[in-house]
């Protein structure tokens, strides 16, 4: 850049400067002066205008500014505009490159965060800050220019793609060697972020030596170790910092930790959480546990793999590739995309941007659900990176396809409500894409076909975004039925019947010598305080004497004892080569005390004769029925207990049968009976018909009321009647 008239420039900014201590001849006469000299300087600043820079008059504008002076900040940004221009046609050198900085920083504030929405002036100031203070960093010891950078977009957001940040904080440190300790946690979580575990563990000796605060520190130390497999160490490392936790600085990446699986009111009470010794700890292994709990997982296993998830999403996921949204580029693409959408059940793009700045939607769905399976999509739709994901749970397989907000590859890809692609290849995975991919002879037919399929696909976008989990999956279905009823006085039945078939199929060296085997896991606990109360993990085995029939069940009961209480219960069972399998989550499953108090009613267990299982329970037989399904010519026979009796008073029981289908106003069976109470607790047997119900799903529902109090209790069950 020519230096020549730069010297003449700073005079001549100086002379400006100067006029404000001229004894003015009159005013208008000051007026035309400044005019005169601040054209000069304008003119010469466009060759050179980062010479004007050093001037006492530019510090002024900058503290009138911060001042809140509005007729400074106009000033300074029109001696800026020209800066910014020359700074984008010629190599600045690093000082200049600061000394615009801090120009451009004084204009954009206040600065918003990395997750607010920027005016059109904060992105345009904001933008020349990031780019020149990225342009400062030619000198690799400017430490202020890396702070500021941080502060726009700490980690986990990124001022540079993260191996670029990486390389300017390694070269920062070996200038250096004593950083704040806040640009060395970010670097080390760098290191981690591209995998390189020596460089991290060198990052955290440096970090321990510097005193780092504990919360953070201890958090860094379970990152490391977890990604090196030392699951124990870092289970231990990351309690150890959530009870250290007493600031918010402490919280941050704890906070990190859950808001991708968190519930809306689970963030608000961790949010509202007092900074006193072990109370978040306690609250986080509430949380973690209760994930695990519904997973049917050991303790730690939802935590443990939240760490891997996080890594991968990182690596593969992110929104911002290249460090875009520190200058303040906007994330939802063309400004056309900002169109309102109207109808997001029918709308084929479900958002504009992600739902997160740091991961985009795919990554966001990882962190809820795990690893994705790839289906077939074409390359590009309408110039849109294209890609359709799939995630199995217990809930079922749920797809989602993603797009690009734009033609450029700078961000991550946004969630749809329809398969991302071509039709034609999009209906490997869905034939009834084929049917919309094929000329009909009525467009509105193929409309209305598409606007089904878009439900479909808008109902499973919003359940991966609003569910997670960590359970068992299988290959495939083992297609066995699960139920679990409470017990009174404490404990969970677990009935389980197994299509004899399909467990041969996944064990059919066992099959052939006519033994069956199946690994059957339960968690019981408290889902809502994250306790688990029991755990059972064995292997079941059925030995057959003579040919199985193609329908054959296997059938088996076992108790877990528990203590009293609601539990939420979890079971998996599949074969012994873990490919086939079944999870059912089951969410309130009652055990109740029974002490007499108040009217109780235990959870009625449902059974039918010839069932193949009875369960002796204090002297009483209780037939099981393990598939759940009655013929109309069968009876249903339901077991239950009553406490908290009065002798002499008559108790009206009721069992009803609602249909599921529909909505229905009143039950489709009810039959009653009334009977006078001589103890406080009775153990009670009955059967009725489903004869005239016609076929499908049921819930019934036993009530018991007292006809001298008006106390009521109920529980009901799901079951099916077959023709």
């Amino acid at each position: 850049m020519a230096r020549g008239p730069a010297t003449r420039v700073v005079g001549l900014c100086s002379l400006y400067s100067a006029v404000d201590w001229f004894l003015p001849p009159t005013p208008e006469q000051r007026i035309s002066l400044r005019a005169f000299v601040l054209g000069i300087a304008g003119l010469l600043c466009w060759h050179a205008p980062l010479a004007c820079q050093s001037n006492t008059h530019v510090d002024s504008l900058i503290h009138r500014v911060e001042l809140g002076d509005a007729a400074a900040r106009k000033q300074l940004a029109a001696m800026a505009r020209p800066m910014i221009i020359d700074a984008a046609q010629h190599s600045l050198s690093p000082a200049d490159a600061n000394r615009l900085a801090q120009i451009a920083l004084t204009l954009a504030a206040p600065l918003g965060g990395p997750e607010d929405t920027l005016t059109a002036r904060e992105a345009e100031w904001r933008r020349s800050a990031v780019r020149a203070l990225r342009s400062a960093l030619a000198d690799s010891s400017d430490v202020w220019a890396v702070l500021q950078l941080e502060a726009i977009m700490p980690y986990p957001y990124l001022w540079q793609s993260a191996s670029k940040e990486l390389q300017q904080l390694r070269a920062l440190t070996q200038r250096i060697p004593s950083l704040p300790v806040g640009l060395t946690e970010a670097r080390m979580h760098l290191e981690l972020e591209v995998g390189s575990l020596d460089s991290a563990a060198r990052v955290l000796v440096e970090l321990q030596a510097a005193h780092a605060q504990t919360a953070r520190l201890d958090h860094l130390v379970a990152e490391l170790d977890l990604a090196r497999g030392d699951t124990a160490h870092g289970l231990r490392a990351y309690y150890a910092g959530a009870g250290a936790i007493a600031d918010t600085g402490g919280l941050r990446d704890y906070t990190w930790d859950i808001f991708w699986i968190a519930e809306a009111s689970e963030l608000a009470e961790w949010r509202a959480l007092p900074m006193s010794p072990g109370t978040h700890e306690e609250w986080l292994r509430a949380f973690w546990t209760r994930r695990d709990l519904d997973d049917g997982r050991d303790s730690g296993a939802r935590l443990v793999e939240q760490f891997r998830r996080w890594r991968l999403a990182l690596a593969q996921y992110r929104w911002d590739l290249d460090g875009s949204l520190a200058e303040g580029i906007p994330d939802d693409g063309i400004p056309i995309y900002r169109m309102p959408i109207t109808d997001p059940t029918h709308n084929p793009i479900a958002r504009w941007h992600a739902s997160s700045r740091v991961l985009d939607d795919r990554g966001s769905l990882v962190m809820r659900h795990g690893d994705p399976i790839r289906l077939p999509s074409s390359t590009h739709l309408g110039g849109l990176d294209a890609q359709n994901l799939a995630w199995q749970t217990l809930g079922g397989r749920l797809v989602v396809g993603f797009g690009r907000p734009s033609q450029s590859e700078r961000f991550g890809m946004v969630a749809r409500n329809f398969p991302a692609g071509n039709p034609m290849v999009t209906c490997q995975f869905d034939a009834r894409m084929c049917e919309v991919a094929i000329p009909l002879a009525s467009i509105a037919l193929r409309d209305a076909k598409s606007r089904i399929i878009a439900e479909d696909y808008y109902r499973q976008r919003e359940a991966a975004e609003h569910s997670d989990g960590n359970a068992v999956t299988f290959r495939d279905s083992l297609g066995a039925i699960v139920q679990a009823f409470g017990v009174a006085h404490g404990g969970t039945l677990v009935v389980l019947a197994i299509p004899a078939a399909k467990l041969s199929a996944g064990d059919s060296v066992a099959a052939t010598a006519g033994l069956f085997r199946a690994h059957l896991r339960v968690m019981v606990g408290d889902s809502a305080a994250g306790k688990i109360v029991a755990v059972l993990d064995t292997t079941r085995s059925w030995r057959s004497t003579g040919p199985v029939t193609r329908d054959a069940w296997l059938t088996a009961y076992t108790v877990i004892p528990t203590p009293p209480g609601d539990w939420s219960v979890t079971v998996t069972v599949g074969d012994t080569a873990h490919t086939l399998g079944t999870g059912r989550r089951f969410s309130r499953v009652p055990s109740p005390a029974f002490d007499g108090s108040t009217l109780a009613l235990s959870d009625p267990i449902v059974g039918r004769e010839g069932g193949g299982l009875v369960w002796h329970h204090d002297g009483t037989a209780i037939p099981l029925n393990p598939t759940n399904a009655w013929r109309t010519t069968e009876s249903v026979i339901v077991n239950y207990s009553i406490d908290g009796m009065i002798a002499g008073h008559a108790y009206e029981t009721q069992f009803e049968l609602w249909p599921l289908k529909g909505k229905p106003k009143a039950p489709g069976f009810t039959v009653g009976f009334t009977s006078a109470a001589t103890q406080t607790t009775t153990a009670v047997q009955r059967e009725f018909s489903p004869r005239n119900l016609t076929p499908g799903e049921y819930r019934l529902v036993v009530r018991v009321r007292d006809s001298v109090t008006g106390a009521e209790v109920s529980r009901d069950r799901l079951l099916a009647i077959l023709k």
